[in-house]
C-alpha cells in the first residue's frame, strides 16, 4: 500500500488546525452573508498554501534525505488541477449551493479512493 492515501486524508486536517483563524474568519464572514469575502479568502489561503509550502517540503525532504521532488504523476496533478477548475467555474457563477460542497465532497471521496488503488511507483 502507498503512503499517498495516507498524506492526502491527513494534510487537509493538518490545515484546518495551522489556519485557525482564518476558519473563524471565514465562518463569521458567511454568517453575515459576504460570500465574496469568504471566497476571496479562501481561495488566498489555498493559494499561499500551495505556493508557499511545496518548495519548503522540497527543502526539507533534501535536508532528511527523502526525495520530494516536484515531478508529479499525472494523477497528482489531475488531482489538482480538476478540483481547481471546477472550483474556478463555481466561483465565476456568484452563487452558493450546497450541492456544490457535497460534490467536492464526492470528488474527494473518490479522490481518496484511487489514490488507494494506485499503485506506488517507489
Amino acid at each position: 500500500m502507498s503512503l499517498i492515501p495516507l498524506n492526502l486524508l491527513l494534510f487537509p486536517d493538518g490545515f484546518v488546525v495551522s489556519h485557525v483563524a482564518d476558519n473563524f474568519a471565514t465562518v463569521r464572514a458567511t454568517l453575515r452573508g459576504h460570500i465574496e469575502g469568504v471566497t476571496a479568502l479562501l481561495i488566498f489561503s489555498s493559494t499561499l498554501m500551495f505556493v508557499f509550502m511545496a518548495p519548503i517540503l522540497v527543502v526539507i525532504g533534501w535536508i532528511v534525505n527523502i526525495n520530494m521532488s516536484l515531478n508529479f504523476l499525472l494523477l497528482e496533478v489531475l488531482a489538482v488541477i480538476v478540483p481547481a477548475f471546477i472550483m474556478n467555474k463555481w466561483t465565476r457563477e456568484g452563487q452558493a449551493h450546497w450541492l456544490h460542497g457535497a460534490m467536492m465532497i464526492v470528488m474527494y471521496g473518490m479522490l481518496a479512493v484511487a489514490f488507494y488503488f494506485h499503485p506506488d511507483p517507489m
